[in-house]
């Protein structure tokens, strides 16, 4: 393809007849398989949109086929003013919306249509995130040190990356009912918090997520986690209580610094309550 189209000084994309995912080249060098409008699509089926032409103006709507949002696919779309995003989208990619400085700004968040993508104004003690809000993007409110609050709607399903990332005057996170998913290192550095309840609904902790929050003395962790990543909860020194949700016990080995430490001075609580099987080889049972 390099030899093919070099001399093509203008050319933006290719339409590929096949998949763009399966195609020699593959949507990373301009090869898409489907176009509609402004929005370039990996299949023909149009469920992963994968890029927004720059050129885009205006309002978006996103077809209903799409499932999936792409790492950076409407980044620098800086003439759009509001994106319509269907319920029919699960996931969106880190960085989507980036540099869209067009989109819209309510209570000091920019948002593509339900997802936050950033605190705009980044020095305020508070925010406040609309009810319908669905997605919380990578680095939204990360470096937000004057925040000392947040409370997450019911109708957030997923909080990404770094989301409140050394956002080091948060003091309290009151999680809606409705998340499922926390992202890699979404309160990574938050050294003011104490204590934090994950609701039923969440079945899964990136990595990192919790890295560093020193002042983090409590956790309460439902049944419904069943996938906790590496380094969780690293660094977590001041941790004093920990309480686990029966059945999610292998996952939660992998954070065994911690837990062999809570299982040494007797502060750990679960609900199955084989407290030995955190403790190191070579210590006695309880």
């Amino acid at each position: 393809m390099s030899y093919k189209y070099s001399y093509c000084k203008n050319l933006q994309y290719i339409i590929y007849a096949g998949s763009a995912t399966g195609s020699p080249w593959g949507a990373e060098c301009g090869v898409y398989a489907a176009k509609d409008g402004y929005l370039l699509f990996s299949d023909a089926a149009q469920t992963n949109l994968v890029k927004c032409l720059q050129e885009a103006t205006g309002s978006i709507t996103i077809p209903n086929s799409v499932t999936s949002i792409g790492v950076g696919a409407f980044s620098e779309c800086t003439g759009l003013t509001s994106i319509t995003i269907p319920n029919s989208v699960t996931s969106i990619g880190n960085d989507a919306f980036y540099g869209c400085t067009g989109l819209p700004i309510i209570d000091n968040c920019r948002y593509a249509d339900t997802h936050l993508i950033e605190a705009v104004d980044k020095t305020l003690a508070t925010y406040t995130i609309k009810d319908e809000t669905k997605f919380i993007g990578n680095n939204a409110f990360s470096g937000c040190t004057g925040l000392t609050s947040i409370t997450i709607p019911n109708s957030v399903t997923s909080i990404g990356e770094a989301a409140f990332y050394r956002c080091t005057g948060l003091e309290s996170v009151v999680l809606g009912n409705g998340v499922t998913s926390i992202g890699k290192s979404t309160f990574y550095g938050c050294t003011r918090l104490t204590s934090i309840i994950i609701p039923n609904s969440v079945t899964s902790i990136g990595k990192s997520t919790f890295s560093g929050c020193t002042g983090l003395t409590s956790v309460t962790i439902p049944n419904s986690v069943t996938s906790i990543e590496s380094q969780a909860f690293q660094g977590c020194t001041g941790l004093k209580s920990v309480v686990l949700g029966s059945g999610n016990e292998d996952h939660l080995l992998r954070c065994f610094q911690w837990l062999h430490r809570l299982a040494e001075h007797n502060l750990l609580q679960h609900a199955s309550a084989d407290y030995n099987r955190f403790r190191k080889p070579d210590q006695q049972s309880f």
